[in-house]
């Protein structure tokens, strides 16, 4: 399940109206906003196709000027994230 930290941002003056809108999106959570239009929000998707759709919608939305990635977590269930064991030339197994 791909979890995604994003900075969206929108012309100072629609941050009200870009978070109503955001905040009705499912899988995004706002975590806060400044003054100069930045908007902080962590999605989470089924996916990563799921997650590319959902920021490719953000980036749909009028008010919305750009979508920064900050973030992503990507393991899905049953991947192997185990580590192999590659030796290094010269290294010594202990």
């Amino acid at each position: 399940m791909p979890i995604a930290g994003v900075v969206i941002s929108v012309h100072p003056e629609d941050i009200g109206q870009a978070a109503r809108q955001l905040t009705a999106i499912a899988g995004l959570e706002i975590q806060g906003h400044d003054d100069q239009g930045h908007i902080v929000a962590v999605l989470e998707t089924a996916s990563l196709q799921a997650m590319e759709k959902l920021v490719d919608s953000l980036n749909a939305l009028p008010p919305v000027l750009n979508v920064g990635l900050t973030y992503i977590n990507t393991e899905e269930d049953g991947m192997d994230t185990s580590v192999p064991d590659i030796p290094f030339k010269g290294a010594r197994r202990t």
